[in-house]
């Protein structure tokens, strides 16, 4: 569990430390962070590119896989499948959530992970995907997309696409009804999420019920709008 705290608290250091850099208006990242989160920023420590580079960053998401210290839930089943990519020569990882107790006629959801398009795994988001099947009683598929800067665009964005045809072509067997299919992400992942909703409707393949961007990475500008 404390690693996974490790990992959500730099995702949202990466978050606020890109703002601070691009934002001139604001300086400080304490007076921008809300006051029921000062506490967990400051146990955290700074993120040091130039001292850990972004290897160093990449390691730390990379080694919640696996790892005897992620959340379990015994009415939760959790497991990897490693599926053909057609736009690589590797496998492409898929975890599964699966309510153990509701078998069919499940909603489906295919999570897309945040970290910047330069960090993180499936395993980051555990505890949330583990309620998705709990609480809501949906198969939850995360998928392991290709990172940013090895990986160049449209790779994250073929590999989403890639694991949302593997939730409708395998709904049957994963007991999901394909009339209530989903996709949803946070930050990188939520505009991950937009993309792969917009792709699935310019190819026509597969129709979503539904999309849940979280505070989605869309625009590199970071300008706001004064004026609507």
């Amino acid at each position: 569990m404390k690693l996974c705290m490790k990992i959500i608290l730099c995702c949202y250091l990466i978050l606020m430390m890109s703002v601070s850099a691009l934002a001139k208006d604001i300086s400080d990242t304490e007076t921008r962070t809300d006051k029921e989160l000062l506490p967990a920023l400051k146990q955290s420590s700074e993120m040091d590119f130039a001292k850990t580079g972004v290897q160093g960053y990449k390691d730390l998401f990379n080694n919640l896989v696996g790892s005897k210290d992620l959340p379990k839930d015994e009415n939760v089943n959790v497991y990897d499948v490693y599926v053909e990519n057609p736009d690589s020569d590797k496998d492409l990882r898929l975890r599964i959530y699966k309510p153990v107790n509701k078998q069919d006629n499940l909603a489906g959801i295919l999570w897309i992970h945040g970290g910047g398009y330069l960090f993180g795994v499936p395993e980051q988001d555990e505890m949330q995907s583990i309620r998705f099947a709990k609480e809501v009683g949906a198969v939850v598929v995360a998928v392991d997309y290709r990172l940013a800067p090895e990986n160049k665009y449209p790779a994250s964005l073929n590999d989403c696409y890639t694991a949302l045809g593997y939730l409708f072509k395998n709904a049957d067997k994963l007991g999901v009804d394909k009339d209530r299919i989903a996709v949803a992400g946070a930050s990188a992942g939520g505009g991950l999420c937009a993309a792969t909703a917009l792709m699935a409707r310019d190819k026509g393949e597969y129709k979503l019920a539904f999309q849940m961007p979280l505070y989605p990475m869309i625009d590199f500008r970071r300008q706001q709008v004064k004026k609507i």
